[in-house]
């Protein structure tokens, strides 16, 4: 199971949130440390000083912009 991508998809409230709030709960509900971002890439979650795969889409450089400039 540790090398098993971590599933990154977050049940959404009625009211959509920001799609980086869900990586940071997931970030949060994973107990990740942090979180690595690089366009052509799904996300990875480090957890326990070890970078694991995630179940999300590679990155986009148009997707890495939406999430941090979305309000």
């Amino acid at each position: 199971m540790e090398n098993q991508p971590l599933d990154t998809h977050v049940k959404a409230d009625a009211a959509k949130p920001p799609e980086i709030e869900k990586l940071f709960r997931a970030v949060i509900k994973s107990d990740a440390s942090d979180i690595h971002l690089k366009v052509g890439l799904p996300p990875k979650m480090r957890i326990h000083s070890k970078l694991k795969n995630t179940t999300g889409e590679p990155m986009t450089e148009k997707k890495v912009e939406e999430l941090f400039l979305r309000s």
